[in-house]
């Protein structure tokens, strides 16, 4: 199969995939809510928040490595089309 020149897009797909597994974040906001009523380190939130990101991340890693590992090069096949230009450079006098 052939592939592209472009860009792989993975920002794009990090993105979207933070989106969709927006519910993976609901430990740190409630460690927000903790710091705004209980008073605990902020930090406890940025690095939940952390955490959520590092592991989309890992997984978009993961099944990118899964996927150019099922990539095969094919090899140049040889020509055998006898009407094809390469060979009829051969024939003509």
């Amino acid at each position: 199969m052939r592939k592209t020149k472009r860009a792989t897009g993975f920002f794009l797909s990090l993105i979207i995939n933070v989106i969709l597994n927006f519910e993976w974040s609901i430990p740190a906001w409630i460690l927000l809510i903790c710091h705004i009523v209980f008073e605990i380190s902020i930090l406890w939130f940025f690095l939940a928040i952390a955490v959520w990101i590092l592991v989309i991340l890992f997984w978009m890693l993961v099944f990118r490595w899964a996927s150019k590992c099922s990539y095969d090069r094919e090899l140049p096949r040889e020509n055998k089309n006898p009407y094809s230009s390469n060979s009829y450079n051969k024939y003509s006098d």
